[in-house]
């Protein structure tokens, strides 16, 4: 579908499903972690997800939110529950953060040093992808290795 709209567009073309797997494949993700802001009912749908891009789940924690009240997660939601993931799972080597729309941006770095771990998350992806397809490769600091090193 991607490379139809890219030919027909006469554009590159990606999306979130499509970064967020480029990233873990890059990132080497094997063994994750999922923290997302849903309800348990999306913890499934998330699993195959993360299983599609190459890992293999140890676990998945959701905030149980629905999307309207995204707004209202605390920025520290995805902190603590990556921290908490990897309390639980010290043999993870990722955590996965899917979902574009909810606060993780400052969890990545802190993630990435406190446990020594690969942090991909759906909007960091997304940024990635997109510049790495317009030829952007720049390291971007401050934001997890995958910006910084790939």
């Amino acid at each position: 579908m991607l490379r139809t709209l890219a030919a027909e567009l006469g554009v590159k073309v990606s999306s979130s499903v499509a970064a967020q797997a480029k990233a873990a494949k890059v990132l080497g993700c094997k063994k994750v972690v999922v923290a997302h802001p849903y309800g348990a009912r999306e913890d499934a749908r998330l699993i195959a997800d993360a299983e599609r891009y190459g890992g293999e789940v140890l676990d998945v924690m959701g905030c149980g939110k629905l999307i309207k009240d995204f707004g209202r997660i605390p920025v520290t939601a995805a902190l603590d529950m990556g921290r908490a993931l990897m309390r639980a799972h010290p043999q993870a080597d990722s955590i996965f953060l899917p979902s574009p729309h909810w606060p993780v941006i400052e969890a990545i770095e802190v993630l990435e040093r406190e446990f020594g771990v690969a942090v991909m998350a759906a909007s960091q992806a997304c940024v990635w992808d997109a510049l790495r397809l317009v030829g952007v490769d720049d390291a971007i600091q401050g934001y997890g290795r995958l910006l910084r090193a790939y």
